[in-house]
């Protein structure tokens, strides 16, 4: 299969932050560009990208949102708004087989359930991958 050409590869939407630094990032640019799947798969970003952080709160509460002050908590509800709009028009025009979204923990879990409604919603199949501090999200619940 990896002799085809791009286009006519099954497509793979990748749902997740993609600007600034970090595990997610990386694991994310790692699966799209440096992985032996890009030649059988297309891969399509879809960002959900904040706005970057000014301080290094932990993010294992809730609370963790208000640390970052009311102008970031407005900015990034806006944009996640923005972005959940946009993503329904993103898989009709990209038509992927599968939807692979980048999930964590707290706000960022409800977010990618969000994400994967849509889709699911839209006919596509959707693969979640949980990372950051998921666990103790999971143990508070």
């Amino acid at each position: 299969m990896g002799s085809h050409d791009n286009n006519q590869l099954p497509t793979v939407m990748v749902v997740g932050p993609f600007s600034g630094t970090g595990g997610v990032v990386t694991f994310q640019r790692n699966l799209m560009e440096r992985s032996p799947l890009h030649k059988d798969w297309r891969f399509v970003p879809y960002s959900n990208s904040r706005p970057p952080k000014r301080n290094t709160v932990e993010n294992l509460s809730y609370g963790a949102l208000f640390n970052a002050g009311p102008k970031r908590v407005v900015i990034g509800a806006l944009v996640t708004l923005k972005n959940l709009l946009l993503f329904p028009l993103a898989l009709l025009r990209h038509r992927p087989q599968v939807v692979q979204i980048q999930s964590s923990d707290y706000f960022a879990f409800w977010e990618s359930a969000a994400y994967q409604r849509i889709a699911s919603f839209m006919g596509t199949p959707t693969v979640v991958r949980f990372g950051g501090s998921f666990n103790f999200f999971y143990e508070a619940a």
